[in-house]
Order: structure tokens, then sequence, then C-alpha cells
């Protein structure tokens, strides 16, 4: 009865925490914060918040009920460390031990990271065409309300209005840039440890590389929407 009483609080603890994870503050509305794109490359999304959570959750809870606490305080205590497991993204060194231990055979383990690499890449691709798409529209709108400044056919307020807007795309660009960068380096560094133990392959060295490019051009786009953003000021 223990068993399945302990058994069931860390499964909620658990399931509380990681729901949690999807709702960190930070997020912004913008047409560029939805999708699973964006979901992918969020702090609950691939390789991050849920691993962190699912594992602070256990200790929390199960902290609490080695020590002699209650049924609620245990619950309580799980969410705190699986809240907490949010804030830490993994590591490579984690990424690498888990890939190891899940793959004995390195052609499965190489196999999996090329997946999960490739799985980026069309994360990214798919975020890069809508940065693009937003950028397009976005830069329309400024030479517009340029115009329109110039003119004196807009009030300054109701340009600010609009160029909020902007600004808000741009922080939801700026955060996935941060969480491809973050994804990247994973890999890359599970990668590099994989090459100085022996274990070599083109398709990963050439997916990893391919990878960079794309995230570089991501960079690229939002790089120029910034510089197209600032050059206008309504004071």
């Amino acid at each position: 009865m223990k068993l399945k009483q302990t058994f069931g609080i860390l499964t909620l603890s658990s399931a509380i925490a990681l729901s949690g994870c999807s709702n960190l503050p930070g997020s912004s509305s913008s047409s560029l914060s939805g999708g699973d794109d964006a979901e992918f490359f969020s702090s609950s999304g691939w390789g991050s918040c849920a691993i962190g959570a699912l594992g602070g959750a256990i200790l929390g809870a199960g902290g609490t009920l080695l020590a002699g606490g209650s049924t609620e305080s245990a619950i309580i205590g799980g969410v705190a460390g699986g809240v907490a497991g949010c804030g830490a993204a993994m590591t490579a060194d984690y990424y690498l031990e888990k890939q190891r231990k899940t793959y004995a055979r390195k052609e499965d383990r190489l196999n999996a990271y090329i997946a999960d690499i490739r799985k980026n890449s069309q994360m990214v691709a798919k975020s890069t065409a809508k940065l693009q798409s937003q950028t397009n529209k976005n830069n329309s709108l400024i030479k517009t309300l340029n115009a329109q400044l110039k003119a004196g056919t807009i009030k300054r307020e109701d340009a600010k209005k609009q160029l909020a807007q902007i600004d808000k795309d741009i922080e939801a660009a700026q955060n996935r840039l941060k969480g491809m960068k973050s994804n990247f380096a994973v890999l890359n560094g599970a990668a590099k440890e994989e090459k100085k133990a022996g274990t070599r392959s083109k398709a990963l060295d050439r997916d990893i590389a391919q990878l960079n490019k794309q995230i570089a051009t991501y960079e690229k786009i939002l790089n120029a929407q910034v510089k197209q953003r600032s050059a206008i000021q309504v004071g």
C-alpha cells in the first residue's frame, strides 16, 4: 500500500511539474510564438524542461516521504523540485550518457544522434520560413509607417502600437534562436565526445554542419530585421 501511495505521489508531482513547465514566464504574444517549432525550442522543449522537471519532482517528493512527511507535503515538494528542474537545460554530458545507456551498439547510437539532429534541422527550417514570412510583412509595415510619419498622416502613438508588435516578433525570434543554439551545443558536444572515443561518422558530421548552417541563416534574417526596426524611431 505504501509503495502504491509513493508511486502515485511521484507520478502526480511529475505531471503537475511538467504541465507547469509549458507555462513558464517569458513568452510573448507574437505570431512567431505558436506552433510545434516554438514548443520544440522553448524551455520545455527538446531535451530540456521535461528531463529536469521529472528528476526534480522525483527527488523533491521522494525526499519528503523518506523524511516522514505527509502526502500533501510530498506533493508540494515534488512540484517545487520539478519547477526548479525546468530551469536546467540538458547538458551535452547528460545527453551523451543517456544515449550510451540507451544504445549499447555504437551504430544504434549514431543513428539516434542523426535522428535528433535531423529533427532539429526540420524545426529550424520551419522556424526560418515563418520568420522570413513575418519579416517581409514587418518590413512592409515599417516602410509604410515611415512614409506616414514623414507625411504626418499617422499619430505617433498609433505608430508606436504597431511597432510594438514588431518588437514582440523580434523578442520571440530571439528566444527561438537561444533554444536552437542550446540544442546545437548539446548535439555538437556529444558528437565531439564520440569522436574522441573513436566513434566517427561522415553522416553525423555532415548533419551537424548542416544544422549549424541553418541556425546561422536564421540568425542572419533576425539580425536584418533588428537593423530594419532600429532604423525607425518615433520617440
